[in-house]
């Protein structure tokens, strides 16, 4: 068996979603080195919404065998040196709401953004409305 290679998460702080995604990686021989989350558009407005973000983060942490490092940021910047000291061999974004910057896009890693609707055409970081406002548009990953 080969040896396990470094991955990076950058997701929301859903422990329906990142867990599932955690134990895949792992499946594939793959360790998780770091989890980057990004707070919704409220929680950087709005202070009050902090705490429930803070419970989100300690649901996947409690829930998640062996848990990696947990960063929260409010822009990209603020990850570029750490990503890559940790040189990943693989980063895979799922929800993230930030734009993976060019630094990172050029660093030797594989990187796999998962956008749940077509791009363009539905844009942005939670485009579930879409479909919904526009029915003749299909929803389906890109």
């Amino acid at each position: 068996m080969s040896p396990p290679k470094k991955a990076i998460l950058f997701t929301p702080p859903l422990a329906s979603l990142v867990l599932p995604i955690l134990d895949t990686l792992k499946k594939r021989n793959y360790i998780p080195v770091l989890i980057v989350f990004a707070p919704g558009p409220n929680d950087m407005l709005n202070v009050t919404d902090i705490p429930t973000m803070g419970s989100q983060v300690s649901a996947v942490i409690d829930s998640a065998i062996d848990p990696p490092p947990v960063l929260c940021v409010t822009n990209m910047k603020q990850v570029e040196t750490i990503y890559l000291a940790l040189d990943p061999d693989i980063a895979v974004s799922f929800g993230f709401m930030y734009r993976i910057t060019k630094k990172l896009l050029a660093h030797r890693s594989n990187f796999v953004n998962f956008h749940p609707a077509q791009l363009r055409k539905m844009r942005g970081s939670a485009p579930f409305p879409w479909p919904i406002l526009h029915p003749e548009m299909p929803l389906i990953g890109t």
